[in-house]
């Protein structure tokens, strides 16, 4: 059987709390399932040191002084410090719009094949990956040869005793010294596809309720959407309804406000989204879903969380 090298590396920043634990959380389960143990790339300003898992065969801490904000700016650390990698490797990153920019940038560069989204990896001779199809409604399962690989992935969190310390890796980012504008575009609304948070709205909103959307939305960069009963009314175009019959998003964080959580509504909301709910009604199906929800008249908390942004 080929032997694979398994290596997370995940970006760590303070803002994101321990998100950044789910790449090693995969990389353990998938390496534990072989056998054998997996190295852990940390790339960050300070990177914690006391987390354990039980299968680490490495720990290497590259510590950047400035924030890093573009996966282009992360792929181009983990390619130096992957440069001298095994013919069988896999790379498992963060899942997410983010983590799937980093996959295919680390692929791009170190000349390897990225997987995107993936649900689940078995390794022998060949890689078979399972990836969600069709909206999260059917998967597919793909082989692919030996080679190297990166994928985004979501694992359940592990345990296990604590890192050893880490091996310091002094590096000078390639792409320290880019120099990234970003300009707005007058009138133009950040799209569904890639947002890390949406907020959406449904027939328990008004019209005055959707700009209230906006005006949040726009205040954290995040898109706004809609069912397809707020679609019928006029309230939000067609280009922004989400579910079976409109768009799949993958945000980070779903907001949903005035939405009931209709089967066909939640069927374009990917599973590894977080969702909170905004309900006047305690019975509202939605807050089965939600991690998060708040019984309240839209009306009168929207106003509330526009001006704490605002603050």
């Amino acid at each position: 059987m080929t032997a694979w090298r398994v290596v997370a590396l995940a970006p760590v920043d303070p803002i994101d709390g321990s998100a950044w634990r789910e790449a090693p959380d995969a990389a353990q389960a998938l390496a534990s399932a072989q056998g054998q143990g997996f190295d852990l790339i940390l790339v960050g300003a300070g990177a914690p040191t006391g987390e354990g898992w039980a299968a680490l065969d490495q720990l290497v801490l590259a510590r950047i002084a400035t924030r890093l904000e573009t996966a282009a700016q992360i792929g181009a650390i983990g390619a130096q410090l992957l440069a001298d990698s095994a013919a069988a490797t896999i790379v498992l990153v963060p899942p997410g719009p983010f983590g799937e920019e980093l996959a295919a940038d680390l692929a791009a560069r170190l000349a390897g094949r990225s997987l995107g989204r993936a649900r689940s990896l078995a390794l022998g001779d060949t890689l078979r990956a399972t990836r969600s199809v069709f909206g999260a409604r059917a998967e597919i399962s793909l082989t692919y040869p030996a080679g190297l690989m990166t994928a985004a992935m979501r694992a359940d969190p592990a345990s296990g005793p604590d890192l050893p310390a880490p091996t310091i890796v002094e590096v000078t980012a390639r792409a320290s010294g880019l120099t990234i504008d970003r300009t707005a575009i007058a009138g133009r609304e950040t799209p569904l596809e890639g947002a890390r948070l949406i907020i959406s709205g449904g027939r328990g909103l008004d019209e005055a309720g959707f700009a209230l959307l906006s005006e949040i939305a726009a205040s954290v960069g995040g898109a706004v959407g809609g069912s397809l009963p707020a679609v019928d009314a006029g309230l939000v175009p067609v280009s922004r309804q989400v579910g079976q019959s409109g768009k799949f998003v993958t945000p980070e964080l779903y907001v949903a406000v005035g939405l009931s959580g209709t089967p066909q509504h939640l069927a374009g909301i990917g599973p590894a989204t977080r969702l909170v709910a905004i309900n006047k009604d305690p019975a509202a199906p939605i807050f089965a879903y939600a991690e998060l929800g708040a019984v309240a008249d839209a009306r009168e908390i929207l106003p509330l969380l526009r001006d704490a942004l605002a603050e």
